[in-house]
C-alpha cells in the first residue's frame, strides 16, 4: 500500500507538457496551469473549488475551462474521478497503475490503495455471471486518524451498508 505523499512526491517530479504529450493532449497554458494544480494537490479537489485556488493568479481561467480541462484530463487517465457522497465530482492526480481509494469522510484525505487481491475474485464472479473481461474500482471511505482525533464522529456508521 503506498499512500498519498509517496505518490504526490513522485508526481511533483512529472512535468505537465511531458505528461500532456505522452497522453495524446494537445498542450495549452491552461491544461498547464490545472494540470500543475493538480499535481501538487496533496488530496482531490472539485472544479469549483480548484478554480477559487487559481483564480488570483489567473483570472482569465474561467469555471468552464477548469471544468473542461479536469474532465479531458480524467478521460484521458491523467486524473481520477472521486464519487463522495453528497460531493461534487472530485478529482485526484495519482501515481500511475491500477490502485483504489481510500477516503476520509470528514476532510477528504485520500490514500492510495496499491495492494489489490481482487482481480481473480472479480474473474470468477463474471465468469459465474457469462460475463467476460471484468474491471473493477473500488472506493472506500472512514474517517482518518487527524478527524477523529479532533473529534469527528461517523454518523454514516449507523445510518446504512451497502
Amino acid at each position: 500500500m503506498t499512500g498519498s505523499g509517496d505518490s504526490q512526491a513522485a508526481a511533483r517530479a512529472i512535468d505537465a507538457t511531458e505528461v500532456l504529450v505522452s497522453r495524446g493532449l494537445r498542450v495549452t497554458a491552461q491544461r498547464i496551469t490545472v494540470l500543475d494544480a493538480m499535481i501538487a494537490e496533496r488530496d482531490d479537489t472539485t472544479a469549483q473549488a480548484l478554480h477559487e485556488r487559481l483564480r488570483p493568479a489567473h483570472p482569465q481561467l474561467g469555471m468552464a475551462t477548469v471544468y473542461r480541462t479536469l474532465n479531458a484530463l480524467a478521460d484521458a487517465g491523467v486524473l481520477d474521478r472521486l464519487h463522495h457522497e453528497g460531493t461534487s465530482t472530485c478529482y485526484r492526480y495519482c501515481a500511475p497503475g491500477h490502485h483504489h481509494h481510500l477516503t476520509c469522510r470528514s476532510c477528504h484525505a485520500v490514500v492510495e490503495l496499491r495492494d489489490c487481491d481482487l482481480a481473480t475474485w472479480a474473474q470468477h464472479v463474471a465468469a459465474a455471471h457469462g460475463f467476460s473481461a471484468p474491471q473493477h474500482a473500488v472506493e472506500l471511505s472512514g474517517i482518518c486518524a487527524d478527524c477523529r482525533a479532533r473529534g469527528v464522529e461517523d454518523a454514516s456508521a449507523h445510518a446504512h451498508t451497502h
